[in-house]
C-alpha cells in the first residue's frame, strides 16, 4: 500500500510525499522524488509499525508550517519535512494492496485530530490517583498524563519505567497542553540518548515562544539498554532538581513559571509503569523568583 501526494499524473511525477509501509521489515518508508529521482529514505520512529494485516486502520497526515505530520489511531508516528512547495501538490493518490479507502480533507487548528473511540494512553492523574489506578501493566510511549492539580513550586513527579532493549532515544516533557502542533510550551524537555559505551547523556532544555533555547547536557551511567528506572522531577524554587534511582542526576534553571505546566508527555523507546504525583499542602509560594534564559 502506498500514499503519495504527487505534483502530476504521470507515472514520473514528482512526489512532494511518499508512505510505503513494509510488512515483511515492519517499517514505514518515506521518501520524495524530484525530476526522477528519489531522495533518502526515512524510516525512524518511537512507535511500533502500525498496520496489522486485514484489519482497518486511520491515518492523520497533517499539513504543518515546515513538515508533514503522520499519525495512526490518533498517535503522532513520524514528520518529514518539506522538500517540494506545497502549492506544486495536484493530487493525493492511495493505491496498492488496500480495500474500502476513505479520504477526507479538513481544516483544523491542532493535531493530531482525535476521534471518538479511540484508545489512546490518555490519563488525569491526582496526588491521590496516579497512572497506575488507571493501568495496571507496562505502557508503550507515547504517554500523555494531564496533571489535575496543576505544577506548582514544592511538587514533585515520579516516573517509572523500562528501557527498551535497543533504545536510540526517548523524552519527557513538562509541557503546556497535551498537543503536537501548534508545538506546546515545554517547560522542561528531559532527553536521554544512548551512547556506546555503556553511558547515556541527558539533555534538558525548555521550549518557549516559539523556539528551543540553549541545551544543557548531562553523562550518567543510570540508563542503560532494557533496565527498569525511576525518575523523579522536583519542582523547587527557580529550579527542577532530578534523581535517577534515587541518586541526585541534574538540576535545571526554570525558564518560564511551572504553573504553566498541565501536561507530562513521554515519547520514545521507553515502557512507562507508573507516573505518580506528589505536592507539599504546607508549602507557601514566595515571589519574585527570577527565570533563567
Amino acid at each position: 500500500m502506498f500514499v503519495s501526494f504527487t505534483c502530476g499524473t504521470s507515472a514520473k511525477s514528482d512526489l512532494a510525499f511518499h508512505l510505503h509501509p513494509h510488512f515483511e521489515e515492519y517499517v514505514v518508508l518515506r521518501n520524495y522524488r524530484i525530476d526522477n529521482r528519489w531522495g533518502i529514505e526515512e524510516t525512524a520512529s518511537s512507535r511500533r509499525f502500525p498496520y496489522k494485516r486485514n484489519e482497518d486502520f486511520q491515518m492523520q497526515i497533517f499539513l504543518s508550517y515546515d513538515n508533514f505530520l503522520v499519525a495512526f489511531e490518533g498517535e503522532h508516528y513520524c514528520g518529514f519535512t518539506y522538500r517540494i512547495p506545497l502549492k506544486r501538490i495536484r493530487f493525493v493518490q492511495v493505491y496498492g494492496d488496500v480495500d474500502m479507502v476513505q479520504i477526507d480533507h479538513q481544516q483544523t487548528d491542532r493535531y493530531p485530530i482525535l476521534y471518538d473511540g479511540m484508545k489512546l494512553h490518555k490519563f488525569v492523574i491526582y496526588t491521590k490517583r496516579g497512572l497506575s489506578y488507571y493501568n495496571k501493566a507496562l505502557l508503550m510511549a507515547p504517554v500523555t498524563a494531564q496533571l489535575g492539580e496543576g505544577l506548582y513550586e514544592g511538587s514533585e513527579i515520579e516516573i517509572t519505567g523500562k528501557v527498551k532493549l535497543l533504545p536510540f532515544t526517548f523524552h519527557i516533557n513538562l509541557q503546556a497542553g497535551t498537543q503536537i502542533w501548534p508545538h506546546p510550551l515545554v517547560a522542561l524537555h528531559i532527553n536521554p540518548r544512548f551512547l556506546a559505551e555503556e553511558k547515556s547523556q541527558v539533555i534538558q532544555n525548555a521550549y518557549i515562544k516559539g523556539k528551543w533555547g540553549q541545551e544543557e547536557k548531562t553523562t550518567i551511567s543510570r540508563f542503560r539498554p532494557g533496565t527498569s528506572f525511576s525518575m523523579k522531577i522536583g519542582c523547587q524554587r527557580g529550579r527542577y532538581a532530578m534523581s535517577l534511582d534515587g541518586k541526585p542526576s541534574c538540576f535545571f534553571i526554570q525558564r518560564c513559571p511551572p504553573e504553566l505546566v498541565n501536561t507530562v508527555y513521554i515519547h520514545g523507546d521507553v515502557w512507562i509503569k507508573e507516573i505518580q504525583y506528589t505536592r507539599n499542602i504546607n508549602f507557601v509560594k514566595k515571589p519574585n523568583v527570577v527565570y533563567g534564559r
